[in-house]
């Protein structure tokens, strides 16, 4: 799995659990909502830190929790 594709799916497993839409994800990123559905798609391949750490407020969680989760242990690039 590469790097953008876990970030991808972590994030979208986030939305999925706090129940939360694409749409809301976004405004509380602080982002538009077709970033967010980007991301989701696989479409960034480069994710800033930046949205990382907007996605992470979004959701109040921190870095560290965001990347403690085990699709980090399958990156292969």
């Amino acid at each position: 799995m590469k790097l953008y594709q876990a970030i991808a799916k972590r994030t979208e497993n986030l939305s999925k659990e706090k129940g939360l839409s694409q749409y809301k994800v976004a405004q509380l990123a602080g982002t538009y909502q077709q970033n967010i559905n980007r991301l989701i798609n696989g479409e960034i391949h480069n994710v800033s830190s930046v949205l990382v750490w907007n996605i992470c407020c979004a959701f109040e969680i921190t870095l560290k929790e965001f990347y403690d989760d085990p699709l980090f242990d399958e990156i292969d690039d």
